[in-house]
C-alpha cells in the first residue's frame, strides 16, 4: 500500500491517481522550500503585509504591534512583520550565545512570541525544544535537562519561577527568560527587554541549516514511563508541509483565510497545520491563548478553517443530541429532519452529484432555518474543518458533514512529523467512510502481519508500517527505542507505527483505516483478541460518558471503568424531565465531588441503561460484564498526557483494587456492578 505502486497503479487500481489534478497545477502554489527557515524567508516575500497572526491584547502591544484591534479585540501582525520579530529574537539569542546544534526550550501556550523564537532558533541552525504549560514540574526538568538545553523561555511567570533555580543545578541550562505581560520587563530575565536591545535590533546574520539538521525535538506524551524526545529535521517537517499542500490540502487557502489557532503550537500536528502550512499558503491565524475561550472566539473570529481535535466535534455532537430532547416536538421533528436532510446532501457531495429537485429545495429550506443557525455559533464562514491527534467516530463525522461543515479526517504521529494521511478537502470523493484519507504524497504505507512482518492481503487487519521523508531522524540519546521502530525492509527505511490498519474499500480507491493500537490490543482467556480503543470510542460518544478504560488481558471477560460526564449529568436533573430524574434532581445539586455524583442510585442506574444503548452492536465476547463507576482521569492525576490522551497503565494501577473487585477477587465496595447478561441483552 504506497502512494503509487510500481505498475504505477495506486492503492492497487490501475490508472487512477487522486493527485494527478494537482501534479499539473501550473504555476505551483508556492515556492519550494526544504527547511523551516527557507520556508520563513519564501512566507514573507511572497506574502509580505498579509496578515498572518492576530494577538489578543495586552500581548499583542507588548510584543510592538499597533494600530486599532478588530472585533475579536486583536492586532494583527503581517508576514513581513514576523519576518522582522524574528531578527530581534534571533538579536536576543545570540546575545545569549546560542548557536548551531543547540537547543532552545520554549514552555508556553500559543502566543505571538511562539512562532517568532522558533524561526529565530531556525535562522540560527538551532532547535527548538517544545513543551506545555499544562505539563508537571517533573517533565519540564527531565525534559531539559535530557535535552541538554541551553536556554528556557516561559509565557508564565509561575512557571519561571519554577525552571529559574535549575540553572544551578544543569550544567547544560544557562538562561531563563520570561515574557508574561505581568513580567518586571526591566528584568535582566525578561525575554521583552532582550528582544528590544540595540544589540539585538542590529539583527545578527542568519545561519542557514541544512535540511538534514534538526529542528524540532519533541517529547511524544508518554503514556509508560519517561517521554522519549524525537528528533525531527527540516526535510521531515517540510516534506509533510508540501506533502499536505501538493496532496489532500491542496486547496488549503483561498483569499482571506482564516483560522483560529487554539490548538498547541507545541504539538507537531498543531505546528505543521497551522504554522507551517499557514506560512506556506498564506493564510492568518487568530491566536487563542485561553482554550476555554474557545466558544466564546469562534463568532467573534468568524474562522473559514479548523484545525482540531475530535473533542471539539464531539462536544458538538453531544450537545446538540442532549438539546433534541428539552425543544418542542415541532422543533424536535425540525431539527431531525433538517439533520436527515443534511446526510442527504452530504452523501450527494461524495458522489459528486447536485441535490436537486425536492430533495434540494428541501435541504435548501432546513438549512436556512435550522443548519445555518447552528454554523452561525461557528462564525458562520467555516468551509473547512480538520481533526486529527486521536481518532474520531464515524457517527460524529457524519454528524458535523449534515451541519455542512466538512470535516477532514487525518492519521499521523509525533515521528512522522505528524500526517502520514489525510482526507481530500474539497474533494469528498475521494474519501471512503471509515478511514483516515489516502497517503500523502511521497508517504508509503505498508500493512504487516504482526507475527510473520510480511504484507498482509487487501482488507485483512496489520500493523501499519510507515516510509516516506517526514519519518523521524531517531530517538534522542536512545538508540533501542529507534531500532525497535525502524527497520531496513527491501532498501527502504520503514516506521514500525504500533498501529492495527487495514484498507479500506470505496467505489473508486481505498483509505488507509485505522482499528487499533497494537500495544493495547489483548487476549481474553478464550484465546480472543480484543482491540480496546472502538468499543472506548462507542462507549464516549455517549453524551453521559466521558472516559472510560476497557481492560480484560487473560482474563475471562472484559471489565470496564467509566467516567460519567458530570456536566450532563446533572443537567439532565436540573432539566426534571423523567421520574428518575426529578427523583435525583435534589440529591445531585447538593452533590460536591465527583464521588458523592456517582454514590447517588438514580444516576447508577443512568448509565446503567446509557451504557447498555452504547453497548449495541458490540461482539459478545467482547462486551464488559462488570463496570465501577470512577473518578475523572485528570492530568493532576497524572493520568493524561498533555494532548489528554489517557495513560492507560497509570489508570489500570490507580484502580487495580476495583478491577479485582470487579472479577470477584476483592471487595465491591464503592463499585457498581453492571451484570453483563443485561448487557448482553441490550446489545
Amino acid at each position: 500500500m504506497s502512494t503509487k505502486n510500481p505498475d504505477g497503479s495506486y492503492f492497487g487500481i490501475p490508472d487512477f491517481d487522486p493527485y494527478l489534478s494537482h501534479s499539473q497545477r501550473d504555476p505551483p502554489r508556492f515556492q519550494p522550500f526544504s527547511t523551516l527557515y527557507e520556508l520563513g524567508q519564501m512566507a514573507a516575500e511572497v506574502h509580505g503585509d498579509k496578515p498572518r497572526y492576530g494577538a489578543l491584547l495586552p500581548s499583542a502591544t507588548t510584543f510592538g504591534l499597533t494600530g486599532k484591534p478588530d472585533d475579536s479585540n486583536r492586532l494583527w501582525a503581517s508576514f513581513k512583520k514576523c519576518d522582522e520579530m524574528v531578527s530581534q529574537a534571533r538579536g536576543a539569542l545570540v546575545n545569549m550565545g546560542v548557536k548551531p546544534g543547540d537547543r532552545v526550550c520554549l514552555i508556553s501556550r500559543n502566543h505571538i512570541a511562539w512562532p517568532a523564537v522558533a524561526h529565530a532558533c531556525w535562522s540560527l541552525g538551532a532547535v527548538i525544544v517544545p513543551m506545555y504549560e499544562q505539563q508537571l514540574p517533573k517533565d519540564w526538568h527531565y525534559i531539559l535537562k535530557n535535552s541538554g538545553s541551553k536556554v528556557v523561555i516561559t509565557s508564565r511567570e509561575d512557571i519561571f519561577n519554577t525552571v529559574k533555580p535549575w540553572i544551578s543545578e544543569m550544567d547544560n541550562l544557562e538562561h531563563a527568560m520570561c515574557f508574561d505581560d505581568d513580567f518586571d520587563h526591566s528584568s535582566d530575565d525578561s525575554w521583552v527587554k532582550a528582544i528590544g536591545a540595540d544589540s539585538a535590533a542590529a539583527a545578527p546574520a542568519a545561519i542557514p541549516p541544512t535540511a538534514a539538521d534538526m529542528g524540532v525535538l519533541m517529547y511524544t506524551s508518554g503514556t509508560t514511563g519517561n517521554p522519549k524526545g524525537v528528533m525531527l529535521s527540516h526535510e521531515n517537517i517540510a516534506s509533510n508541509t508540501r506533502g499536505l499542500l501538493e496532496g489532500p490540502a491542496e486547496s488549503l487557502s483561498q483569499e482571506n483565510d482564516v483560522s483560529l489557532a487554539f490548538l498547541p503550537w507545541a504539538h507537531i500536528y498543531g505546528q505543521t497545520l497551522e504554522m507551517h502550512c499557514g506560512h506556506a499558503a498564506g493564510f492568518a491565524s487568530a491566536i487563542v491563548e485561553d482554550t476555554t475561550q474557545v466558544a466564546i472566539e469562534l463568532p467573534l473570529v468568524r474562522p473559514t478553517l479548523l484545525f482540531s481535535v475530535p473533542t471539539l466535534y464531539k462536544k458538538i455532537y453531544d450537545g446538540l443530541n442532549a438539546k433534541i430532547p428539552t425543544e418542542s416536538p415541532i422543533k424536535q421533528k425540525l431539527i431531525r429532519a433538517a439533520l436527515a436532510s443534511g446526510e442527504v446532501k452530504a452523501e450527494a457531495d461524495a458522489r459528486q452529484e447536485t441535490l436537486s429537485g425536492l430533495a434540494g429545495l428541501k435541504h435548501s429550506l432546513l438549512d436556512k432555518i435550522v443548519l445555518s443557525k447552528i454554523r452561525d455559533r461557528f462564525g458562520g464562514r467555516l468551509r473547512a474543518s480538520f481533526s486529527g491527534g486521536a481518532a474520531l467516530a464515524p457517527e460524529v463525522m457524519a454528524f458535523v458533514d449534515a451541519l455542512g461543515i466538512p470535516v477532514n479526517n487525518g492519521y499521523g504521529l509525533t515521528e512522522t512529523s505528524p500526517v502520514c494521511a489525510s482526507a481530500f478537502l474539497g474533494e469528498p470523493w475521494k474519501n471512503v467512510k471509515g478511514g483516515c484519507g489516502a497517503p500523502l504524497p511521497g508517504t508509503r504505507c505498508s500493512i504487516r502481519d504482526v507475527n510473520t512482518l510480511k504484507e498482509v492481503e487487501d482488507g485483512v487487519e496489520g500493523e501499519l508500517w510507515v516510509a516516506g521523508p517526514h519519518i523521524m531522524m531517531g530517538y534522542w540519546h536512545n538508540e533501542e527505542a529507534t531500532d525497535e521502530v525502524i527497520v531496513e525492509d527491501g532498501g527502504i527505511r520503514w516506521f514500525r507505527t504500533g498501529d492495527l490498519a487495514t484498507k479500506v474499500k470505496g467505489d473508486k480507491f481505498q483509505n488507509l483505516g485505522i482499528t487499533g493500537r497494537l500495544k493495547e490490543q489483548y487476549k481474553l482467556e478464550n484465546g480472543k483478541y480484543v482491540a480496546p480503543a472502538p468499543i472506548e470510542e462507542q462507549l464516549c460518544l455517549n453524551p453521559f460518558v466521558t472516559q472510560c478504560i476497557l481492560y480484560g488481558d487473560n482474563q475471562v471477560h472484559n471489565v470496564c471503568l467509566i467516567v460519567p460526564d458530570g456536566e450532563v449529568v446533572r443537567k439532565w436533573a436540573s432539566d426534571a424531565s423523567t421520574p428518575e430524574a426529578k427523583a435525583a434532581s435534589q440529591a445531585v445539586k447538593e452533590a460536591k465531588t465527583e464521588v458523592d455524583l456517582i454514590a447517588i442510585p438514580q444516576v447508577r442506574d443512568l448509565l446503567l441503561t446509557e451504557t447498555q444503548k452504547a453497548l449495541a452492536g458490540i461482539k459478545k465476547y467482547e462486551i464488559p460484564k462488570n463496570i465501577a463507576l470512577v473518578e475523572g482521569f485528570t492530568a493532576d492525576r497524572g493520568m493524561l498526557t498533555p494532548k489528554m490522551s489517557i495513560k492507560r497503565p497509570v489508570v489500570l494501577k490507580e484502580y487495580k483494587d476495583v478491577i479485582e473487585g470487579l472479577y470477584g477477587r476483592g471487595p465491591l465496595s464503592d463499585v457498581y456492578v453492571l451484570k453483563g447478561d443485561d448487557i448482553a441483552q441490550a446489545a
